[in-house]
């Protein structure tokens, strides 16, 4: 493996753990975090615990304002652990910034297809990169990157590149502000996910795909104080105690 530490950390905007039990999920890295919608729950993770969507409960994770990070550039990257629980039809938002209306990113799936997509400054519409879902399935953690480098969305799973989508080259939009959501569109009043969600990461450059091999590390990741070397001065903000 490389040594992930010299460059996990640079541009990285927000980074969660999902290590708590409940109530408000803590952004690692900076100062993003997430408030919880009627009581997501905890889970083991893949490394650690995760937070724990139930549908049937109308959970959700978002930060308090528009999230404006991401918006705006050419290059972004979205790293997560996912876990479904059932096999749901319809919308359901994974991880974006998305409310219908005001759209800049997502993670999501339509039925029986996943989407990594942009939305587009310069011609307003969205650019999909999509896979079929049998490459996520059910009951198994699966890691997701989605990369965007001002012309391209890459996605990758469990390591591995799966598709390229083209796009009309330019920004992602910077004229839709929206929270940071994980779980559930906040203007939606069903398309909720059922399942887990664990480690997201999102940065303001493109992963490279021996960065995105080495975090999904042979399917066991990467703990975000042994990638960032960040120790427990980056963990006291969720109130972990590691022993170094």
């Amino acid at each position: 493996m490389a040594d992930i530490k010299n460059d996990f950390a640079t541009d990285l905007v927000a980074y969660y753990e999902l290590e708590e039990s409940s109530g408000v999920r803590v952004d690692s890295h900076g100062s993003f975090d997430l408030n919880d919608t009627n009581t997501v729950g905890q889970a083991t993770g893949k490394i650690g615990n995760c937070a724990d969507f139930e549908a049937s409960n109308s959970e959700g994770l978002q930060t308090g304002s528009d999230f404006t990070e991401l918006s705006g550039i050419n290059t972004i990257s979205v790293s997560l652990w996912v876990k479904l629980e059932s096999n749901q039809t319809g919308f359901r938002l994974i991880c974006g910034v998305n409310n219908g209306a005001s759209e800049t990113w997502a993670i999501f799936r339509i039925n029986n297809t996943w989407y990594w997509r942009i939305f587009k400054d310069v011609t307003g519409t969205g650019q999909a990169a999509e896979f079929n879902q049998s490459l996520i399935g059910t009951g198994t953690w699966r890691h997701f990157v989605g990369t965007y480098d001002g012309a391209r969305l890459r996605a990758y799973i469990d390591g591995s590149l799966v598709v390229t989508g083209s796009a009309t080259s330019g920004n992602v939009n910077s004229g839709a502000p929206a929270p940071l959501s994980l779980g559930h569109r906040p203007d939606n009043t069903d398309g909720y996910y059922d399942g887990l969600i664990d480690e997201v990461g999102l940065w303001e450059r493109v992963l490279t795909s021996s960065e995105v091999t080495d975090i999904y590390n042979s399917g066991v990741g990467i703990p975000y104080e042994a990638a960032s070397g960040g120790g427990a001065a980056q963990t006291a903000r969720r109130g972990v105690v590691m022993m170094m």
